[in-house]
């Protein structure tokens, strides 16, 4: 953020001083150190005893066999269900690092701490995808069908080298399978369920006016990650033939790559995690440990301590939002919840809101 924008925001004519300038990086600078002191510290004490008898169970870097792990909706939970297209056209996950809890997918769980408050611990040692569908109308008047899964981690480790700036507690990630009438998919969309990192990634089967102008379909960069511009959808989408699988960076849970492959090779050189699947709808009414249920998120929506220290301290003054980095839940319209914004920008966060999907896809160039 630059000091005229400032200037506009405080109501000053005036250029702000030098020493203001000084002022204002010195507060900002110790206010993200105490921050993040402050928040990893109250969080831990909250967590230390939960967290540890779940990661006793965990492999050590050591005795690790592999350096990635598949999460995959596998045996009876597909071949049960295989005309439901969110069974079949579920996600794989290939994580990094999978002896470090933060990278394995897991289970939200309810507990009160010592002041009987509510709070969410993600169980790394329980891998689930949750998922529902919805439908949308394009801006041409045709139906599409999202296919939404969401999973979550235990953090997101605050690391330097490269910056975490989304380090934080409870983090998530959105997979979103756009299929046609047809039931092919046309659009690929991953997010993380703060709306950080957005990717739209099309498929052969999107008609190519529909694509914004200009798109390369050999290669696009998101937030320094190569990504494909296009997907070729393969004859068949099985357990044994092809999966769309995704990777995912080591502590940031970026998207490194999404590709089709085959679940048959991949078995063979990795470890496969079987994953439940589970209706979004039951991170509504998780069973709180000591009796009762309640939801993951809290009053507002958003996701039980998943506050983002160095979001706050760097970005919410920018996006003019105090919350700012946190995860949410995915509202069913404008008028249910938060706003899933996908763009940091003030200007452009109602445009890229992710709850009305076609305004989004046009906020982004895309002609469905």
């Amino acid at each position: 953020m630059n000091f005229e924008s400032l200037n506009r925001w405080t109501g000053r004519s005036e250029p702000v001083r030098r020493i203001s300038r000084l002022r204002l990086l010195l507060i900002s600078l110790a206010s993200t150190l105490t921050l993040i002191v402050s928040g990893c510290a109250a969080v831990k004490t909250e967590y230390e005893s939960i967290r540890d008898r779940a990661t006793d169970a965990l492999l050590l870097p050591e005795e690790a066999d592999a350096p990635a792990r598949m999460f995959a909706i596998t045996g009876s939970a597909r071949r049960g269900d295989e005309e439901n297209l969110l069974t079949r056209h579920a996600p794989v996950f290939l994580a990094e690092a999978d002896w470090s809890a933060w990278n394995r997918i897991g289970t939200p769980e309810l507990f009160k701490d010592g002041k009987d408050r509510i709070i969410v611990r993600v169980d790394p040692t329980l891998p689930a995808i949750y998922g529902e569908s919805r439908s949308f109308t394009g801006a041409t008047g045709t139906r599409y069908t999202n296919l939404i899964y969401r999973v979550h981690f235990e953090r997101v480790p605050l690391r330097f080298k490269p910056l975490n700036i989304n380090a934080g507690r409870n983090a998530g990630l959105f997979v979103i399978t756009t299929v046609n009438e047809a039931g092919d998919p046309v659009l690929y969309t991953t997010v993380h369920t703060c709306g950080c990192y957005v990717a739209v990634v099309p498929t052969d089967k999107l008609p190519e006016a529909a694509r914004p102008d200009g798109w390369a379909v050999d290669e696009q960069v998101v937030y320094r990650e190569k990504l494909p511009g296009m997907l070729v959808v393969p004859d068949a989408i099985s357990d044994d033939d092809r999966r769309i699988v995704l990777t995912l960076r080591d502590g940031s849970h970026r998207v490194a790559n999404i590709a089709y492959d085959s679940f048959r090779s991949l078995r063979g050189a990795y470890p496969v995690e079987p994953t439940l699947f589970k209706p979004m709808s039951t991170l509504e009414k998780l069973t709180v440990e000591g009796g009762g249920t309640a939801s993951m998120f809290d009053d507002d929506g958003y996701v039980r301590l998943s506050k983002k220290p160095l979001e706050f301290a760097l970005l919410s003054l920018w996006a003019r939002d105090r919350r700012v980095g946190q995860d949410k839940r995915l509202g069913l319209d404008k008028n249910d919840g938060q706003r899933f914004y996908t763009s940091l920008n003030f200007k452009d966060q109602e445009a890229s809101d992710m709850r009305d999907f076609g305004s989004f896809l046009a906020f982004r160039g895309w002609k469905l």
